[in-house]
Formats: C-alpha cells, sequence, structure tokens
C-alpha cells in the first residue's frame, strides 16, 4: 500500500468513526467528514473519467480554500503523486517542473489554467470542470501539446 493510498484509508476510517462531525470551518459554512468525503469522491471519479491513474503525477496548484481539501483526497484515492506547484512560478521554473516530474496535468482553478497553459505555451489547452461550482478544473497535458525547450 503507498503513502497517498494509506492516507485516504485513514480519512476513510476517521469518517466511518465520525462521518457527521465537522471536519472543516470556514466563514460561509461547516463541512462534514461525510460531505468532504463525497466531494473527494466526485473529484476522483472525474478525475479518473479522464484518465488518470495510480502513479500518475499531478500538479497541484489550488489556492488556500475549502476545496483544496477534497481535491488532495481525491489525489490520494487515486494512489497519484502530487507535485505542489505555484502559479507565481515564471515560464522557466514551471517548464522545469513539468520536464523534470513528467506531470500528466494540473488541478486549480480556470483563471490559473489560462496562465500555465500561456506560460507552457500550450497549443490547444482545454480544461474539464471537476466539481459542480466549477471551481476546479483539470488542465491535462497530453505529450504533444508541450513543447519544453531543454535548459
Amino acid at each position: 500500500m503507498s503513502i497517498s493510498n494509506s492516507l485516504w484509508t485513514a480519512f476513510a476510517d476517521r469518517l466511518a468513526e465520525h462521518g457527521e462531525r465537522t471536519a472543516l470551518i470556514t466563514t460561509e459554512r461547516r463541512v462534514s467528514f461525510g460531505q468532504v468525503a463525497h466531494e473527494a469522491e466526485q473529484l476522483a471519479g472525474r478525475l479518473a473519467e479522464l484518465g488518470v491513474q495510480a502513479g500518475d503525477v499531478l500538479g497541484l496548484a489550488l489556492p488556500n480554500r475549502p476545496s483544496l481539501i477534497p481535491a488532495c483526497l481525491a489525489l490520494c484515492k487515486l494512489d497519484t503523486t502530487v507535485a505542489l506547484v505555484s502559479t507565481k512560478y515564471r515560464q522557466q521554473e514551471l517548464q522545469a517542473i513539468v520536464r523534470h516530474t513528467g506531470l500528466r496535468g494540473f488541478l486549480c482553478t480556470a483563471e490559473d489554467a489560462r496562465r500555465l497553459a500561456e506560460l507552457l505555451e500550450l497549443s490547444s489547452p482545454i480544461t474539464h470542470p471537476l466539481d459542480n461550482n466549477d471551481d476546479i478544473v483539470a488542465l491535462m497535458l497530453e505529450a504533444t501539446s508541450v513543447a519544453l525547450p531543454e535548459p
């Protein structure tokens, strides 16, 4: 069992014990373990539909807000490798990360997807909404769509 999968298992154990207990508190709402699990399951399902598999490397470029937690858990459930990516990286830094990690795509906001696509000089970027609020999108990278110069 990998570390990420064991994190999902630990969360699932907590969920079984305290599904209705509050897991997250924001200024707008309280979110139960059950609600977090539901959101994570939906994200994981949508990512699987896009072809994300165990071992894939995905860049996580989400701001610090409640949707970050289900996104992390969804990636753990799928047993992916997570590369933390700042949307403030310069072009060379971002290209180096993609080149050296074999990044398959990014989880980010729609606005950040546009910036990342521009920095990576993607010929025709396609984003995939991952939740009902259009809060998180996947910007998937195809081998032919990213032309990365060697350093």
